[in-house]
């Protein structure tokens, strides 16, 4: 349906700690493109944080989600749901999914929808509050956020209902049930569900024939212009950055132990983010790693924010970004590096083939490479000829130019969500 000019567009949109928190910096870029195209928008955080960290625009309003569950409650949810919808769940398990049924099956079923059931039923109470000619409820991830979208598109058929899909929220056999909940009821009511990369469409479309394909919509997330200050870089040395949480799926010590395996080179490497787990015994285990290495200087930097990124950005020269994970949606971290001319070096898992052309914007590297076939790609990046390593920084910049680029991808997504 197009929208015309003068009607009111109200959106909803549910995220996990956005705009509280640090995590999820690319909705920083994306809330102002959609500030500009609705006319009032509702952020509903699903997490609860002690205070906001982002700022938002004049049109955007803040609505935690109550995390507290009493007796009552719970009885409450059990009394709303639509027990029809749960057992058709249950035969789906192994009739569409074809995963063999247990009882871990089912009780992962049964919290998802009733987590589903209370978002849904706090954001309906909002809706009826609501005057207005058009309403749009926005789910970030694809996840228990998105069953609860679609459950309001249930029982709200004007509402216009859509979601993001990533990874974890994708790809099904990287979790250890190999079970995404009710990803029927989801296609089957949402307007739409935007995937972030190609692969992760077409994984979605092999794993689940039954989706209803003109459903699924393809529009990257995107990142605004870094404008790099005039660095000199160093020719003594590699200097190589990495970005992400200390979690294994990043294999962060895989880089360390790679680099110890190079003792012929000057390498730097800097290190951005931590998260919230354990990073002391993370800290300690590249510590160990990379104690004999003398030819080697780490800092790690800790979590940052997008100013604080940006900032690095610009006043830190980098030869090349490393990115070994084992699983990834489409990372935002290369996108920005891209935008700063900054060749990068991935695994070749979830979108990262969308971003990295190996030999002319960077290294792709294999799914599962060891520290030696890491160790040996980096000392054969650092001998290249510096116009090649020029022509991979010229490339990197027109890659996100144009796959990647904000104030590109995201008016295109404004479009298509305004003509569901």
């Amino acid at each position: 349906m197009n929208m015309g000019e003068g009607e009111k567009k109200i959106l909803f949109l549910l995220t996990y700690n956005f705009p509280w928190g640090d995590d999820h910096e690319f909705l920083v870029d994306e809330i102002n493109y959609l500030a500009t195209t609705f006319t009032e928008i509702h952020i509903v955080p699903l997490r609860s944080q002690a205070k906001q960290t982002h700022k938002i625009p004049a049109n955007v309003v803040v609505t935690g989600f109550p995390s507290e569950k009493n007796l009552w409650k719970k009885l409450r949810l059990l009394f709303l749901a639509d027990w029809p919808d749960v057992l058709e769940e249950f035969k789906n398990i192994s009739s569409r999914y074809h995963l063999r049924r247990n009882t871990k099956l089912f009780k992962t079923a049964v919290s998802s929808y009733l987590r589903a059931l209370d978002i849904s039923h706090f954001l309906s109470k909002k809706l009826k509050k609501i005057n207005s000619q058009k309403i749009f409820v926005y789910a970030f991830w694809n996840d228990t956020s998105a069953l609860s979208v679609a459950i309001i598109k249930k029982h709200y058929p004007q509402v216009t209902a859509f979601s993001r899909a990533h990874r974890f929220d994708v790809y099904a056999d990287r979790n250890e049930l190999n079970y995404l909940p009710f990803t029927f009821l989801k296609f089957r009511f949402l307007d739409a569900v935007f995937f972030v990369s190609e692969d992760g469409r077409n994984y979605s479309l092999r794993q689940f024939p039954f989706i209803d394909i003109s459903k699924t919509k393809m529009n990257r997330l995107g990142v605004e212009l870094i404008p790099t200050i005039n660095i000199k870089k160093s020719k003594k040395k590699l200097i190589i950055l990495s970005i992400g949480f200390f979690l294994e799926v990043k294999r962060i010590s895989l880089i360390a132990e790679s680099l110890a395996l190079i003792d012929d080179t000057e390498i730097e490497w800097f290190h951005i983010g931590e998260g919230f787990g354990d990073v002391a015994s993370y800290r300690e285990q590249v510590k160990h790693i990379l104690k004999s290495s003398k030819n080697v200087t780490y800092n790690l930097l800790g979590n940052m924010n997008k100013s604080e990124v940006i900032s690095f950005f610009q006043n830190q020269y980098i030869d090349l970004l490393v990115s070994v994970s084992s699983s990834e949606g489409i990372p935002v971290s290369m996108m920005e590096a891209m935008s700063a001319g900054i060749p990068v070096m991935g695994t070749d898992v979830g979108g990262v083939a969308e971003i990295v052309k190996d030999g002319y914007n960077g290294i792709l590297l294999p799914p599962n490479p060891n520290a030696a076939f890491i160790a040996n790609s980096l000392k054969e990046f650092y001998s290249m000829p510096e116009d090649q390593k020029e022509k991979f920084r010229e490339h990197a910049f027109i890659t996100w130019q144009k796959k990647f680029n904000a104030a590109i991808n995201y008016p295109a997504f404004m479009k298509q969500v305004l003509n569901l």
